[in-house]
């Protein structure tokens, strides 16, 4: 049952880097550090392309929701000690991805909520406009 408590902070946590205007600058420098990293490569020796793949990925991850939401997750789990099943490494392990799947419907959640709300918002301008 905790897991649905810590989900909702890796959620919005996810949410607010990813896609808020809070985080603009760092996801921005994020979004540019990968794309110098993906147009890196060609000629060039076969460790330098591994090296900028690696980085190209690394660069990745905070803009991507999924990816984030399984780091922060770790990260969520590991601060609260929390474990599902097992008393060991195994329940922290499964906590971390049961936290991170909770946390991924509670942001499609978000997303169909967001959808809604802007086809009324659509609907009543279109209303209004027709009034006037």
């Amino acid at each position: 049952m905790l897991c649905w408590f810590l989900a909702a902070p890796v959620a919005i946590l996810v949410r607010a880097f990813t896609t808020e205007e809070v985080a603009r600058e760092p996801r921005e420098y994020c979004l540019r550090r990968q794309a110098c990293y993906r147009d890196r490569g060609g000629e060039t020796p076969l460790a330098v392309r591994l090296g900028c793949f690696v980085l190209q990925k690394l660069f990745y991850m905070p803009t991507c929701d999924y990816c984030l939401s399984f780091w922060v997750s770790l990260v969520v789990v590991w601060l609260a000690d929390y474990r599902i099943s097992f008393d060991d490494w195994r329940g922290s392990a499964l906590a971390c991805f049961v936290v991170m799947g909770v946390a991924i419907v509670y942001l499609a959640l978000f997303a169909l909520l967001r959808v809604d709300t802007r086809k009324e918002r659509a609907a009543a301008k279109d209303l209004e406009a027709k009034r006037e």
